[in-house]
């Protein structure tokens, strides 16, 4: 009976107004922000732990220099494996940002809070680089043994150049690609990034975005051939961006994703349009509004109804 009350009571959260969901306590407010957010450029500092040494190798260790003018002529399609279908029935809940799955904590309390199919992390080089030596791995078989697949997002900087965030790819899926469902090419690439102690990166250009894609995509084929591959995962503000990012060519792009903060109903129609228009379903991989997520009133999260031209609605915890 518990049970069925509990899931009644969240059912009323995620399809409320984002006002009346916002009522509810959210978790770990003592602790450091993990977004920040400008009305301009919007910045997050998405992953929570220890410190940890960088991984061996990893590009950029060092001084990095300027990408090159991408030289393959653009792809005006996506051309990979055969596209999920944009229309398809299944509504799919997930999670993001579970506390302490970089390192390795259980997800499973979140995933039955949100009775989530799907958990997302964020694998970044920035921000101290949680969960890129491969800590996450515990966290990623705890949540596929409670029934969620996995998407993966891998960031990579904006001064890399193809070659060397592709490279980071390989690095990340040499960890994580056997638990792998879904693979996210980059993470809000048109947003400014800064390391720790270091400047920040400049934004992305769709025209940069779209060479690092079509250079990691093949490592995705090729690492994890089975993993859908999702395009963009931009901020609320990357129609524009995502818009030429597709004209230039994304090739084998499974999935269009973006975040929803505080974005009207009318912006998530056409980003549903363009990904449709290219065959692809329309994830929205952060910004579902529901029990502990991170919430700042100038972006606030979605209710599940607002978000119903999403195939994937995800709710990024605090």
């Amino acid at each position: 009976m518990r049970k069925i009350t509990a899931a009644i009571l969240f059912a009323g959260l995620l399809f409320a107004s984002p006002a009346a969901a916002k009522t509810v306590t959210h978790r770990n407010r003592s602790r450091p922000v993990h977004h920040r957010k400008h009305p301009v450029r919007h910045r997050k500092h998405r992953h929570r732990g220890r410190q940890h040494a960088p991984v061996v190798g990893r590009p950029g260790s060092g001084d990095v220099p300027v990408r090159p003018a991408p030289g393959a002529p653009p792809v005006t399609r996506s051309n990979g494996p055969a596209p999920l279908s944009p229309r398809s029935p299944v509504r799919m809940i997930g999670i993001g940002n579970a506390p302490g799955c970089l390192n390795g904590a259980d997800p499973t309390p979140y995933i039955r809070t949100y009775a989530a199919t799907v958990l997302r992390i964020v694998l970044s080089p920035y921000f101290g680089a949680f969960g890129t030596n491969g800590e996450a791995i515990p966290c990623l078989k705890a949540a596929s043994a409670a029934g969620a697949r996995v998407e993966i997002a891998i960031q990579w900087r904006s001064v890399w150049t193809p070659a060397q965030a592709a490279d980071f790819v390989r690095q990340q899926l040499a960890f994580y690609a056997p638990y792998a469902w879904a693979v996210g090419l980059g993470n809000e690439q048109e947003l400014e990034w800064g390391l720790t102690g270091q400047p920040v990166d400049a934004a992305q250009t769709a025209e940069q975005y779209a060479a690092d894609f079509q250079a990691a995509a093949q490592v995705v084929a090729s690492a994890a051939p089975g993993a859908v591959r999702v395009a963009v995962e931009g901020s609320p503000w990357s129609l524009p961006f995502s818009q030429q990012a597709l004209a230039d060519g994304l090739p084998g792009a499974q999935a269009l994703a973006f975040h929803t903060y505080g974005v009207p109903v009318t912006t998530i129609r056409d980003f549903y349009n363009l990904a449709t228009s290219y065959g692809m379903p329309l994830w929205c991989t952060e910004g579902l509004d529901g029990p502990g997520v991170w919430d700042d009133p100038r972006y606030p999260p979605e209710s599940l109804a607002q978000l119903a031209d999403c195939q994937l609605a995800v709710a990024w915890l605090n």
